[in-house]
């Protein structure tokens, strides 16, 4: 339930909620030891359960923690530490005191053109420093990109991302709005793929929507594909 707040968390102490998600629920806690508040996402039992079995899911969760644990880099939110033998596993990081670049882009559109690309010029860099591990995202979107109180942009939720290559028998994952053709086509992807999501990101910034207009999934992505850009 969504609602079942956990005291704790391991050793952790559940302070709150900060956000639910596909794959799992993200928690503001407490770790005692050294009175350091950490974010912590735990992965909740039953979700996808239509698209991954539990195994296959503990997977994906496994290969997120192994894909974030292994960046350092000051775009990039920082793992400390994960469990997936506890029931449920879970992923422990960085606590970023911020906002949602999706939220900054409702409060404060039309965002300052130097704003703009201070901040992806951030997430660029860190990107590339994924891609240099052969890491790729595969879900760069607004509501991915934390942005704090010093307007430092921070890379989070590595959740569908891959090293490597993508394993192609596995279903499509990302934000429709944000997928590059390739990753609709379920194709083998490189870091252009995250290249094409941040464009989009740019380019709501800038102007407030999406490229690619549509009212549900099978429109979006087929203007996507038909390159068909909002005029």
């Amino acid at each position: 339930m969504l609602n079942d707040i956990p005291e704790y968390i391991g050793k952790y102490t559940t302070l709150g909620v900060l956000g639910h998600g596909s794959m799992g629920s993200v928690y503001k806690s407490l770790d005692p030891q050294i009175n350091r508040i950490v974010a912590i996402k735990v992965l909740r039992k039953g979700v996808m359960k239509n698209i991954l079995s539990g195994d296959q899911l503990l997977e994906r969760f496994v290969t997120e923690a192994r894909a974030a644990g292994n960046l350092r880099h000051q775009n990039i939110v920082t793992v400390f530490e994960a469990n997936w033998d506890e029931d449920p596993p879970y992923i422990v990081m960085d606590y970023i005191e911020g906002k949602g670049l999706d939220q900054v882009i409702k409060e404060f559109q039309p965002l300052d053109r130097t704003f703009v690309y201070h901040i992806l010029t951030q997430v660029a860099s860190g990107l590339d420093y994924a891609h240099s591990k052969r890491i790729y995202h595969r879900d760069i979107k607004p509501s991915n990109i934390i942005v704090d109180k010093n307007n430092v942009a921070m890379i989070a939720d590595f959740g569908v991302a891959v090293i490597g290559q993508n394993d192609q028998s596995e279903p499509v994952f990302g934000s429709p709005g944000y997928m590059s053709p390739e990753q609709i086509r379920n194709e083998q992807l490189d870091q252009r793929s995250d290249q094409f999501s941040l464009a989009v990101v740019a380019f709501e910034c800038i102007l407030g929507q999406r490229p690619f207009p549509g009212k549900d999934f099978h429109q979006v992505v087929g203007n996507i594909l038909a390159d068909k850009r909002y005029k």
